[in-house]
């Protein structure tokens, strides 16, 4: 459910990056066309979606906890 809401929270075109990349697996030259630039700026464009999804998780409060108790 963490990670179901996390996904609700990245901006659209985000979200769509994650779908594309996780669930179509789909090449970052597929990607970049679908998104009218390089497979380059797509791969860029992912490390950040990937980010942003990284920093929504690690906002959550139990997400933290976990993290800790692997420490």
């Amino acid at each position: 459910d963490i990670i179901i809401d996390a996904l609700d929270e990245l901006a659209t075109q985000d979200k769509y990056i994650v779908d594309a990349i996780n669930y179509e697996q789909i090449s970052f030259e597929e990607l970049g066309k679908r998104l009218g630039c390089s497979a380059t700026h797509a791969w860029r464009l992912k490390n950040a979606a990937y980010e942003s999804l990284r920093d929504i998780l690690m906002s959550n409060e139990l997400i933290k906890e976990m993290m800790h108790e692997d420490v």
